[in-house]
């Protein structure tokens, strides 16, 4: 499959799992402002410029580098040197991300009383932080595959991400009212991190399977110029 072909094929790939996640996100929304009302998804939305600040600080720039740099010494077929250029970087990005994540979680009444105006906050940016580090790495895998032309790996990362989001806040909306507590933002916001739980476990099995793979070709190639 030539060049071409490839990227025709991450295309369809990448924009069909982009619109059936829109769908699925549209859908959530209806169900969340039914579960919450319309104050507490207002409460919700706001916490969202802090997690783009943070994510910002923690991989902004990166994914693209790796992207980048990996595709570069894969083309030189320094298949060593690409995996060195994704692990220092998601090394990299992924402590700046905890040192973030911590920073936040710290002083997240702070940001709630000063920054937001809503002290109702505090627990949705408290439960927003624990997500910063494995989104970081979902974004660091998703670069490494997009310079390797594997597409479908973030397009089922995102479906599996939405899909699980969805999942977790429906599950404690169950239980919650199962117990007669009325729903909070919060279900919503432990839902943003169940499915970047999920997208995390997902991206690290595959660079666990590929490292494998690339591991035994080398070692299979060396055997035999040997």
């Amino acid at each position: 499959m030539n060049n071409r072909q490839l990227l025709l094929k991450g295309t369809l790939v990448l924009t069909l799992s982009g619109f059936l996640t829109k769908i699925m996100g549209f859908i959530y929304r209806i169900f969340l402002s039914q579960a919450i009302g319309a104050r507490g998804m207002g409460i919700y939305q706001l916490i969202f410029p802090i997690q783009t600040l943070c994510f910002a600080l923690s991989v902004g720039g990166i994914q693209t580098a790796i992207s980048r740099f990996t595709a570069a010494r894969a083309a030189l077929k320094d298949e060593q040197g690409a995996r060195d250029v994704f692990l220092i970087s998601t090394i990299l990005s992924v402590c700046t991300a905890i040192l973030v994540s911590f920073f936040l979680y710290r002083h997240a009444a702070w940001f709630a009383l000063h920054i937001l105006l809503e002290e109702s906050c505090t627990p949705l940016l408290k439960i927003m932080a624990l997500s910063i580090p494995l989104g970081t790495f979902h974004a660091c895998v998703s670069g490494y595959c997009f310079a390797r032309k594997k597409m479908a790996v973030p397009a089922l990362a995102q479906l599996l991400e939405q899909t699980s989001r969805i999942g977790t806040s429906y599950l404690l909306f169950l239980i919650q009212t199962e117990q007669g507590i009325s729903p909070t933002p919060s279900l919503a916001v432990s839902g943003l991190l169940g499915g970047e739980l999920v997208s995390m476990l997902f991206s690290g099995f595959f660079i666990l399977l590929d490292y494998k793979k690339k591991s035994l070709y080398a070692a299979t190639y060396e055997g035999s110029s040997g």
